[in-house]
């Protein structure tokens, strides 16, 4: 197969959103109207009680990797479709998730902080050490969901513990409020074939559960998947959710149809990961195209990663995943939709994983359930530009074991629009404490802990309290 080059998939895929241009031309609310009405008129959108809400978890990501952000901290690949919807949408310049991936996952669903949901690390599928899964009492997304849309779960779920550990296995994503989950419960085997060779579980709220080893790359198994439930869902309302492994490890290089640069197994761990990415975008592409685009005009999409890059994929960054460093939580976060005032914008409004819950909702216009007692939607974002900021703080963590305290490490972040205050207990990393002044000092390189000045003091007893709170 001829690689394709990443201008082409770019100018194939702007076909593909080209049913969202009339929406994305409007400078006023008025003549977004008009836009809608006019595209009604002429049968390019159809009729629907609600949106649709699809959203693209990208696994083991930082914001530094996504073209559209400008950071350059580490060579990146082409991503022609993630800066097609950062053109057409809102790239939200401060999203910050937790530092692991299960806790961000049940953050999300559930509009909780990991405090609450008890999920602070990544959650065992084998159950060791008393591990605990997200607990099906939490009125979910899905279930705000339930009534008014068909509800997919795609891919990696990483909240479940397999039955014969005392876990719910397989029915997990169901007893979370999925109408079916259709992928895989885990990371895959930490091997070179592992994105080939890995076990495929299919559940659904009969309680048909189906399991299989495959050998189908996963990111397109995951696409294929996503495809399968858009078209199935038809006319009705719909929220997928695609948990993407890529490009958590094992690091390799994707099928080359996917990707466009010269990667080898001799390459860089940096290198590698990049092209997972490269090939991840060129899979969301085509599962973008794959949307008619009477449904893709009154469809959300938002992609986001779960936490930081990993370390060994930015050189001379130790930090990283797992850490609540801006290299640990500091996620990319693009959004489109039909409402999107002033396209191609940045918003620099603080944004969390938990914020997703009430956001989500708002999209798909159902009340917010009282749950989601952390969540403030960043809706008003996307469709007022001039909306101020509606958050003074986000909160990131991350503890073991899973569960209630007592842990035996925890850290801690509170950051506001300019101070960052960051808490390790035990000191099992540098620094036990950290203050940071992040406008000054983004990478983290000057802690200004103890204070020395009323202002480092009074930040230093700002952020203190939130962390009294939220605990």
């Amino acid at each position: 197969m001829t690689t394709p080059s990443a201008p082409r998939r770019a100018a194939h895929l702007l076909l593909g959103l080209a049913a969202l241009a009339p929406l994305a031309t409007g400078q006023t609310a008025a003549h977004r109207a008009n836009a809608f009405a006019t595209a009604q008129g002429a049968g390019v959108l159809a009729p629907a009680p609600r949106d649709n809400v699809l959203v693209l978890l990208a696994d083991d990501m930082g914001a530094e990797r996504v073209n559209a952000y400008g950071m350059d901290v580490v060579e990146n690949p082409p991503t022609p479709t993630l800066d097609l919807l950062a053109k057409y949408g809102v790239l939200f310049r401060n999203a910050y998730a937790e530092p692991l991936c299960s806790p961000t996952r049940a953050a999300i669903l559930s509009g909780k902080h990991p405090f609450r949901t008890g999920i602070g690390r990544g959650v065992s599928w084998n159950g060791g050490g008393g591990d605990v899964e997200a607990d099906p009492a939490d009125v979910t997304l899905a279930d705000a969901l339930a009534a008014t849309h068909r509800t997919t779960a795609v891919g990696k779920w990483h909240l479940s513990i397999r039955e014969t550990a005392g876990g719910t296995g397989y029915q997990h994503p169901i007893l979370y409020g999925f109408d079916r989950h259709v992928g895989i419960l885990r990371n895959v085997p930490n091997t070179p074939t592992g994105y080939w060779d890995w076990t495929k579980s299919f559940a659904d709220a009969t309680g048909n559960t189906q399991v299989a080893v495959t050998d189908t790359y996963l990111t397109t198994d995951q696409v294929d998947d996503a495809i399968a439930a858009i078209d199935e869902a038809g006319e009705d309302p719909w929220f997928v959710w695609v948990g993407f492994n890529t490009p958590h490890n094992p690091f390799h290089v994707p099928p080359a149809d996917l990707i466009t640069v010269d990667v080898d197994a001799s390459s860089s761990n940096s290198a590698l990961h990049g092209a997972m990415i490269e090939a991840m975008d060129t899979e969301i592409g085509r599962l973008l195209r794959s949307i008619r685009p009477a449904v893709l005009a009154r469809t959300w999409v938002i992609f986001l990663g779960d936490n930081g890059s990993p370390g060994p994929a930015l050189p001379g960054i130790l930090d990283a995943k797992g850490d609540v460093t801006e290299y640990g939580i500091h996620v990319p976060l693009l959004v489109v939709g039909p409402r999107v005032a002033r396209p191609g914008r940045e918003a620099d409004g603080l944004v969390g994983v938990t914020d997703l819950y009430a956001t989500i909702c708002d999209m798909a216009r159902v009340p917010v359930p009282a749950d989601g007692v952390d969540s403030v939607s960043f809706y008003p974002y996307l469709v007022d530009p001039e909306t101020p900021h509606l958050r003074d703080h986000v909160y990131a963590e991350t503890f073991r074991p899973n569960g209630p305290p007592p842990h035996q490490v925890h850290k801690r972040a509170v950051r506001g629009d300019r101070w960052k205050l960051v808490r390790n207990t035990p000191p099992d990393s540098v620094p036990a404490t950290g203050l940071y002044l992040l406008p000054l000092d983004p990478d983290e390189s000057t802690n200004l802990f103890p204070p020395q000045t009323t202002a480092q003091q009074q930040a230093l007893s700002w952020a203190t309290a939130l962390m009294l709170e939220l605990q």
